[in-house]
């Protein structure tokens, strides 16, 4: 069998999964940046769904491209596992149109990291802060917004 992926996911899934081996963590959590169509900028997403946008596309049987961790508990932050559920879409290109994507969110990383910590039985969530409205100059604004980022996600965790 055969299975093309591109470079972000496959960097992401190696990460993880050598991460995971090392460590044996508890939990497993992706914190960063993202697009949307449906959110404002600097909003945060807890994402729990997760959609591989590549692979829906082409329907090879056996191989999962949805991904619902919705139901699991998270050990170290059960605040989050309260919180509404986002749905996150990966894929290995940015989202430049609405006909791309239906999630609440894109990245180029969380279905992978979400695959591998599945495989090992590791609960997982992702917290995105949304840095760009997809389709208005998004990657610019993904480049502009990363420090705003990082202080909007520090500030969420530390009110957890």
């Amino acid at each position: 069998k055969y299975l093309q992926m591109g470079i972000a996911k496959m960097q992401a899934s190696v990460s993880a999964a050598e991460a995971i081996a090392a460590e044996k963590p508890d939990m497993g959590m992706n914190i960063g940046t993202a697009g949307t169509f449906r959110h404002k900028v600097g909003d945060i997403v807890v994402c729990r769904k997760f959609i591989d946008r590549d692979l829906i596309k082409v329907k090879i049987p056996e191989i999962i491209d949805y991904i619902d961790l919705s139901s699991e508990t998270l050990p170290a932050f059960q605040k989050l596992a309260e919180m509404p559920v986002g749905e996150c879409s990966t894929g290995d290109t940015f989202v430049t149109s609405a006909g791309e994507m239906d999630s609440d969110v894109c990245d180029m990383e969380s279905f992978c990291i979400a695959y591998i910590c599945k495989k090992h039985k590791i609960p997982f969530v992702s917290v995105k802060v949304v840095s760009d409205v997809v389709g208005s100059n998004s990657v610019k604004d993904w480049q502009e917004a990363t420090n705003e980022a990082i202080e909007k996600l520090q500030n969420f965790f530390n009110s957890l």
